[in-house]
């Protein structure tokens, strides 16, 4: 399809006659025989600037999707090029178990649930403390499936794998500069939450709430929690009080963490 969107069209959108006027021929010599998708990836990383106002992205968006067949779902915003989909760890995955595309890894994943799922915590690298007898067991059927029976583990033991001197978190304080910390520093972190909810008393069948901001505090307390064996129960803190008190209840928890003063 060839894109011919007059210059005023654009100005009505905020940009100048003379940016206007670039814009709309560098639209037209486009390649006419491009696909959809392929027309609008390349436009959105060669002509659409962040600089341009969003109504005109907009509009492009549409013009270049106005025929688009509704079954096949919405239409990209984006779409990764051939090298990216190269550099994903899905297409690594699917290297590893020896095979050409993503959609070859589906079907095998489909056919050899077992396999798929082995190779699934292996790469992730999920340690165990007893491992299980198998991936799954399925003797009551797919519909009752007990996964890696038998197997103890703590999931953030799993979590701390890199150098203790590696970044884990890059944050910004409010009001301050970006600041790095470690694996080491949040394994610590973490670890003196725990030890503080073991001692507690808090009986293991409540849950801990987690009423807090996306902090460093907030995952330290986060991953001290399920160190300590309790489950988490995380309540976004916008909430009033009593949606607050609302998801405690539901949760069952017997201790609520927050902070006063960020």
């Amino acid at each position: 399809m060839r894109l011919q969107i007059a210059p005023e069209t654009l100005v009505d959108l905020g940009l100048t006659p003379a940016i206007a006027g670039d814009l709309s021929r560098r639209l037209e010599a486009l390649d006419p025989d491009l696909p959809a998708p392929q027309l609008w990836r390349h436009m959105s990383r060669e002509v659409l600037t962040p600089d341009l106002p969003f109504p005109v992205h907009r509009l492009m968006y549409r013009e270049v999707f106005k025929d688009w067949d509704a079954a096949q779902g919405p239409p990209p915003a984006w779409t990764p090029t051939e090298e990216e989909v190269e550099a994903s760890n899905i297409a690594a995955f699917a290297k590893k178990v020896g095979l050409a595309s993503v959609h070859d890894l589906h079907a095998w994943s489909v056919e050899n649930r077992e396999e798929f799922w082995r190779q699934v915590v292996e790469v992730l690298g999920i340690r165990f403390r007893e491992a299980p007898t198998s991936v799954v067991d399925l003797r009551r059927g797919v519909e009752y499936p007990r996964w890696f029976p038998g197997a103890r583990m703590n999931i953030a033991e799993s979590c701390f794998q890199a150098q203790a001197d590696a970044p884990a978190i890059v944050y910004q304080p409010e009001g301050g500069g970006i600041q790095v910390a470690t694996y080491g520093e949040l394994d610590r972190l973490s670890n003196r939450f725990a030890r503080a909810l073991v001692t507690s008393g808090l009986p293991r069948e409540s849950s801990v709430a987690l009423v807090m901001p996306m902090t460093l505090e907030a995952v330290a307390a986060y991953l001290g929690v399920v160190k300590a064996g309790y489950a988490v129960a995380s309540i976004a803190d916008s909430f009033a009080a009593d949606e607050i008190a609302t998801r405690l209840r539901i949760a069952s928890s017997g201790l609520a963490v927050t902070l006063d003063v960020m």
